[in-house]
C-alpha cells in the first residue's frame, strides 16, 4: 500500500513538471525579448499605468492614488489598468514595467493551470490522464494568449477563477 502511494505521488509530481514545462513552452514567445513591448499601440496605455505605479513607489515614495502624468491629473484607483492593488504588482516593482508585466502574465497562466490540475485531480477525483487533459485544455486555450496580444490586461484576471474555486472548496 505504501509503495502505491509513493508511485502515485511520483506520477503526480511528473504530471505537474510536465504541465509547467508545456505551459512555459506555450508562452515562451512572450519571453524571447523580455525588455521589448508587444508590437502594437494597444500596450502603451497599460505599460504607462504600471510604469507610473513603479515610479510613484520607488521615486516618490508614496502609494499612487492619482497621476499627474495623464491628462493633467488622473485618478488611478479604480481604473481597470491600475495595478496598485494587484498582488502581482510586486513583480513589476522588482523587474520593471514591461518585464514585470510579462512575468506576471506567465505566473497567472501557470498558477491557473496548476490549480485546474489540483481541482480536477484532488477535489473532483479525476484520474491522472483526465486531470492532465483538463489542465492542458485550459492552458492551451487561446483566449488568454489573445487577451494578452490585444492588451486586455484586466480581462486576464479571469484566469484566477480556478484558484479561487479551489480556495473556497
Amino acid at each position: 500500500m505504501r509503495l502505491f502511494k509513493i508511485l502515485e505521488s511520483r506520477k503526480n509530481f511528473y504530471a505537474i513538471a510536465l504541465l509547467t514545462f508545456l505551459v512555459f513552452l506555450f508562452y515562451f514567445p512572450m519571453f524571447q525579448d523580455l525588455k521589448t513591448s508587444v508590437p502594437g499601440m494597444d500596450w502603451y496605455r497599460p505599460y504607462a499605468f504600471v510604469s507610473f505605479f513603479r515610479l510613484a513607489i520607488l521615486q516618490y515614495h508614496q502609494f499612487p492614488l492619482r497621476t499627474p502624468h495623464f491628462a493633467g491629473g488622473y485618478p488611478l484607483i479604480g481604473h481597470p489598468y491600475d495595478v496598485s492593488l494587484n498582488p502581482l504588482s510586486i513583480i513589476a516593482l522588482i523587474f520593471g514595467a514591461i518585464e514585470g508585466t510579462k512575468i506576471a502574465f506567465f505566473l497567472v497562466f501557470l498558477i491557473s493551470t496548476l490549480s485546474v490540475f489540483y481541482l480536477t485531480r484532488y477535489i473532483l477525483q479525476y484520474n491522472l490522464l483526465g486531470a492532465l487533459f483538463s489542465s492542458l485544455t485550459f492552458a492551451f486555450s487561446s483566449w488568454g494568449a489573445c487577451q494578452y496580444l490585444q492588451s486586455n490586461y484586466e480581462k486576464l484576471m479571469v484566469y484566477f477563477l480556478p484558484p479561487t474555486l479551489v480556495f473556497f472548496i
